[in-house]
């Protein structure tokens, strides 16, 4: 995993420069919540690797985890995984974390295909 939090934290030079607030007390401390959160990744995004969700996950009281094999920051390898992750999002407005996750079991593995 990357570096923490507090090791990426431009606030200071920020408001010595632009006369900017800092981060209050507390800011990088895990999330800890009674709030229903839907957790979404793909296995092959570059910009927030699924480990990440998984370390987010165990500091929240009501969280479900979507993982979209083969999908992206934000794309999805198939349409049926694209209507997978809408059933879960309905399935998780409707119901919150008892929300069904069974079709990410019919669907395909990602593949690469060459002309």
């Amino acid at each position: 995993m990357g570096q923490p939090l507090e090791a990426c934290d431009t606030t200071p030079f920020l408001g010595e420069q632009l006369d900017f607030p800092a981060v209050p007390a507390g800011f990088a401390l895990p999330l800890r919540t009674e709030v229903p959160i839907l957790l979404v990744s793909g296995t092959l995004d570059p910009a927030t690797p699924l480990d990440g969700a998984w370390h987010v996950k165990v500091e929240l009281g009501y969280a479900m985890h979507l993982v979209i094999d083969g999908g992206g920051h934000g794309s999805y390898p198939s349409l049926p995984a694209y209507r997978c992750y809408f059933q879960v999002l309905d399935g998780f407005l409707r119901s919150g974390v008892g929300a069904e996750l069974s079709c990410t079991d019919h669907l395909q593995p990602f593949q690469f295909r060459l002309p």
